[in-house]
């Protein structure tokens, strides 16, 4: 593929400062997701063809000006859908649909509770839960809304999680949350699971906060509650059969409208280290794109 523009995460921060969790081999190029046009197809290839434009996913590699992509991680785009709003979907979106799908079993008429609503991955995971016909509830640390939010319950809550119990309670008409995504982690996810209805599952995505919470069994057992986490990273390795699905759905509701991803800036890709020393000190506006010139 010749890459037009890539997406920029906060797990590219972590590869290149050596803190991922999975074993990275050097050299190494970051990246996840970009868009872009196929120049070349392997033998036996038939989801895409050479000059269609995509967007794709990738374990390593979307820093660059070229790259090498499993079929299976890549979807064709509308002709009239723009390159770089597509490269800021495929991660969030992605997330969205195994968090929901794969793990929380979600099914209409359900209420999902979503951590870090602010965020990409939080917005996306909004749009998606309500896409599959669930009442959605975003907790948000700040007051900053992003495309869509109109359509959710959003709330703003500090992570120390002290009103969200509460919060959700009185949402649900004292019932709680069927489900919980949480990319937060920290405190707050205890108060997730206080607020969990009975049989429901808080969904460990990401941990925001930097603090990994520490979460007693006994809590699961006496409130008939579960926890469960999933790591995108090892369905970019191992499952691409399902991303494949999560990819064509992401496409097909982006053609329709119904998913809006966001993106605050493009920049040069030559831009990528002061983007990514600004990420580490926070101090990004938001989704951010790196952009082939």
């Amino acid at each position: 593929m010749e890459v037009a523009a890539v997406g920029v995460n906060f797990a590219d921060l972590l590869t290149v400062t050596g803190q991922f969790h999975l074993p990275t081999e050097l050299p190494m190029t970051p990246g996840n997701e970009f868009s872009g046009t196929v120049s070349a197809v392997g033998p036996g290839v038939t989801r895409v063809a050479p000059g269609d434009r995509v967007m794709a996913l990738t374990p390593r590699g979307g820093y660059a000006d070229r790259a090498v992509v499993p079929e299976l991680l890549t979807v064709r785009l509308p002709v009239d859908m723009d390159l770089v709003t597509a490269a800021a979907a495929p991660v969030a979106y992605a997330t969205a649909h195994v968090a929901l799908v794969a793990h929380g079993r979600l099914k209409a008429g359900q209420t999902v509770v979503v951590t870090g609503a602010s965020g990409s991955v939080g917005r996306a995971t909004m749009e998606s839960a309500r896409e599959l016909g669930a009442t959605v509830i975003g907790v948000r640390r700040t007051a900053a809304a992003g495309p869509g939010a109109a359509h959710h319950s959003v709330f703003t809550a500090d992570r120390t999680g002290d009103e969200v119990t509460g919060e959700i309670r009185a949402l649900t008409g004292g019932r709680g949350a069927d489900l919980a995504v949480d990319l937060v982690g920290g405190p707050l996810t205890a108060s997730l699971l206080d607020a969990a209805a009975f049989g429901g599952t808080v969904l460990t995505v990401g941990f925001a906060s930097g603090e990994v919470p520490q979460v007693s069994l006994g809590t699961l057992l006496m409130k008939t509650v579960g926890i469960a986490g999933f790591d995108l990273g090892l369905y970019l390795r191992e499952r691409h059969e399902f991303l494949a699905g999560a990819l064509d759905r992401t496409a097909r509701l982006m053609a329709s409208g119904v998913f809006r991803p966001g993106c605050a800036q493009s920049l040069p890709l030559h831009a990528a280290p002061k983007v990514l020393s600004a990420m580490q000190r926070a101090e990004l506006p938001g989704k951010t794109v790196l952009v082939n010139e």
